[in-house]
């Protein structure tokens, strides 16, 4: 009698037991490359016995929006998580985001997922926005523009007609930025076209009188 109570006693933990894991934990080294869609994605496996059900997703950071393929995990079944890269401006740069996975099963309530990022950006651009105060004076600002690949090159860059944009010298791509007037507000941009390996790159700097 005692016998038969231990089997059923092992067999009831075993059809209970959930364990949702995930084999790489980490993804390193992804490269997101600048106006490039990147989706790095983490695989779930549920390897116990009975089902999971993934109640929430959590993200160290808001560049980054985790998708799952299915918010239940069956026995024995993979699910993946899709990771959206949203914005990552940061100029050759590596970024370590954590990602917490909570479920409704005891012995997987949270799992910790790392994704590694390495930024690679067409050029690197400061500031990306020039504000002036209306009605303040006309102050000239510095607007800097570095290329970060020996291919890269600047096509074209234009100039809204409401500011005056000189190049300060030749050899660089430095310019002084200054409105023609105050007296109203304005929201301008300057767009930077880049040509680098047969591909064409945009990029927008803001000005602002208000």
């Amino acid at each position: 009698m005692k016998l038969k109570f231990l089997i059923f006693f092992f067999t009831s933990i075993q059809v209970s037991y959930a364990q949702l894991v995930c084999v790489p934990a980490t993804l390193q080294h992804v490269i997101v490359e600048d106006q490039i869609t990147t989706s790095p994605t983490f695989v779930l496996k549920n390897i116990g016995a009975s089902p999971i059900h993934i109640n929430d997703i959590s993200v160290s950071c808001g560049c980054v929006s985790v998708y799952p393929t299915a918010l239940d995990v069956l026995p024995g079944k993979t699910e993946k998580l899709i990771c959206n890269i949203n914005n990552v401006s940061s100029l050759n740069n590596k970024l370590i985001h954590s990602i917490v996975v909570s479920t409704d099963h005891i012995s997987s309530t949270r799992i910790t997922l790392l994704l590694e990022l390495i930024s690679k950006n067409i050029c690197d651009i400061s500031p990306r926005l020039l504000f002036w105060r209306k009605g303040s004076k006309c102050i000239e600002k510095e607007l800097s523009i570095v290329l970060n690949s020996k291919n890269a090159c600047i096509k074209q860059i234009i100039f809204p007609e409401s500011f005056i944009c000189k190049k300060i010298t030749d050899s660089e791509e430095r310019y002084i930025i200054v409105p023609k007037s105050t007296q109203t507000k304005i929201h301008e941009n300057i767009k930077i076209i880049i040509s680098s390996n047969n591909k064409i790159y945009t990029k927008i700097i803001h000005l602002f009188i208000k």
